[in-house]
């Protein structure tokens, strides 16, 4: 017995495999975050004098080591909130644990003792903002991304220029509000593909 395509899904399917695999921006940046905090801890143990080479500090490194290297990044660099002291820990965290599976883990005191300095005495010290802006929920790359895909390229679902129309009109309200309208778009109408003729 065939199989029936009711939701079109294999027209969906070969129409994407058309336009062959969309590339993850997220991949590119983790990359290049987690490069860039392993240059900062390269400069570091230079500053420092160390005698072992950063990977081997790295692998040694306590929570003391972890303190002194944060206060290197804000002195050196430009750290205006304590969240984002706290990404470079979590990254710094994540490499030394990618790479050095065989390091010995920092105990829960210790993280909280470095979780403490960044929030309190840091965020004190260097007058870091704890004051949190809003980020954008959908930023003006990923909006072109989406109406130029479901305007152009597929044309699956939604068929004519009203619904399009309709949801561009969301995603705008979406990228303005910084909102998910959700309910604005289960609460079209449905429009017919195409009009009845009078």
């Amino acid at each position: 017995m065939e199989d029936v395509d009711l939701l079109g899904l294999n027209a969906f399917e070969e129409q994407v495999q058309k336009l062959g695999d969309v590339n993850s921006r997220g991949e590119t940046a983790t990359r290049l975050n987690y490069a860039s905090v392993m240059n900062k801890w390269k400069r570091f143990c230079k500053y420092r004098e160390y005698s072992e080479s950063p990977e081997e500090r790295m692998k040694m490194a306590t929570s003391i080591d972890v303190i002194v290297f944060l206060v290197y990044i804000i002195e050196t660099g430009r750290i205006g909130t304590p969240v984002s002291l706290k990404n470079y820990y979590t990254r710094f965290s994540a490499i030394r644990h990618q790479k050095f599976s065989d390091a010995v883990p920092w105990t829960k005191t210790q993280r909280k003792s470095i979780t403490t300095y960044i929030f309190d005495i840091f965020a004190q010290k260097y007058r870091l903002s704890n004051l949190r802006e809003p980020a954008s929920v959908i930023d003006f790359k990923d909006l072109c991304t989406i109406l130029e895909t479901h305007w152009e390229r597929l044309d699956l679902f939604f068929k004519n220029g009203c619904m399009r129309l309709q949801f561009a009109l969301a995603i705008l309200i979406h990228a303005y509000t910084a909102t998910r309208p959700g309910a604005i778009l289960y609460g079209l109408p449905h429009v017919p593909d195409e009009e009845p003729e009078p």
